[in-house]
């Protein structure tokens, strides 16, 4: 497997070479004979067994594959032979896709800045009222509502700067 410029292309060539590609059809009959697989077979069933392998075994695949927005230069010059510009059509696709990931990474990023914020902000408002409720409380003369209130708000800021935000 080879990466160029972002591109994975990868070719594979499957070959199925054995002993039995040199060797007669008739050596492998006789190496069928000695198989017990093979006993009941009849003389012309073997050779049709043998002719099968040999065919097999001389047969070969070729893969090719690849991965990304621009095809291999191997392939993306023929897209130019079957069809006048259809290369520069699939860089212009590339080119626009690529913006347009790049666009919404930016807003991904904007939107969880701005969500970050507002709940900075509301955390903060939320710490105050409860200080402030505290305050009330304590100036009402009671205590245990007042000690509640208060430990929740302080707690609540003491561990946005102890703990941090996860």
């Amino acid at each position: 497997m080879s990466k160029r410029s972002g591109v994975e292309t990868e070719s594979k060539q499957l070959s199925k070479k054995t002993r039995a590609e040199e060797i007669e059809v008739g050596e492998v009959v006789e190496d069928l004979k000695k198989n017990p697989k093979f006993k009941d077979f009849t003389p012309e069933q073997l050779r049709a067994v043998a002719e099968t392998a040999v065919v097999e075994i001389r047969q070969e695949i070729h893969e090719q594959s690849f991965s990304g927005p621009l095809p291999p230069p191997s392939v993306y010059g023929q897209y130019e032979q079957i069809l006048e510009g259809a290369a520069d059509r699939i860089l212009i696709l590339a080119e626009k896709n690529a913006e347009h990931r790049k666009e919404m990474n930016s807003k991904i990023v904007n939107a969880d800045i701005k969500r970050s914020l507002i709940g900075q902000i509301l955390g903060f408002i939320l710490s105050i009222f409860f200080i402030g409720a505290a305050i009330y409380c304590a100036y009402l003369n009671q205590p245990f509502p007042a000690s509640v209130l208060g430990v929740g708000g302080f707690s609540s800021i003491i561990s946005i700067f102890v703990l941090g935000r996860k």
